[in-house]
């Protein structure tokens, strides 16, 4: 009679726990690192893990955006997908420590860029040289919206359109503060 357990015994043969489990695990492993509750009150969708988040912005020139970024912000060009027509559907690039992805617009799918009026979205650069990165977009082709200033939260910040029309903060942070002392030195920015 052959071994029922024989394949469980052999070296070649790993034992891995159930996908659930090891999950499950992984969880309760990480919230006890974090010190939070590994079963938080469900909102009735499966649990999910994020891992990285990627803001993905459209433009009507993603050739000249991506020069921009990388004249104005220092970025590299990981890579960018060339469509048939000439547009670009994906490009990706790197900023520091983080990852833009961007392409033209494609009106057939919904994929639009900013119109004339106010961005929907502003994206901030932390600096370690407001100055310089603002001097280096400018020279690259950004507008100033708002010039250079210290702010009542501890940073520096100066607001530019780029050439494609959306909005970046150039941050550079010179005093660590709480919530509540940026919350006490709004309210007194408010009073005066």
């Amino acid at each position: 009679m052959a071994d029922p357990f024989a394949d469980l015994r052999s070296p070649l043969t790993p034992l891995a726990p159930r996908r659930e489990f090891a999950a499950q695990l992984r969880r309760r492993l990480e919230a006890e690192v974090r010190g939070t509750d590994p079963d938080p009150p469900s909102s009735g969708a499966p649990p999910v893990s994020i891992t990285a988040m990627h803001p993905h912005l459209i433009t009507r020139d993603a050739a000249a955006a991506i020069r921009f970024y990388v004249d104005g912000f220092g970025a590299t060009e990981k890579y960018r997908l060339d469509m048939p027509d000439g547009r670009i559907g994906h490009a990706e690039l790197r900023i520091g420590d983080f990852e833009l992805h961007l392409g033209d617009e494609f009106p057939e799918q919904g994929f639009l860029a900013p119109g004339e009026g106010i961005p929907p979205v502003s994206l901030t650069l932390i600096v370690s040289d407001a100055a310089a990165v603002l001097d280096q977009a400018v020279a690259a082709g950004a507008d100033v919206e708002r010039p250079l200033a210290e702010e009542f939260y501890g940073a520096l910040t100066a607001v530019v359109r780029d050439p494609a029309g959306h909005r970046w903060l150039i941050q550079q942070f010179i005093r660590d503060m709480s919530p509540a002392e940026m919350q006490a030195a709004m309210n007194e920015g408010d009073e005066g």
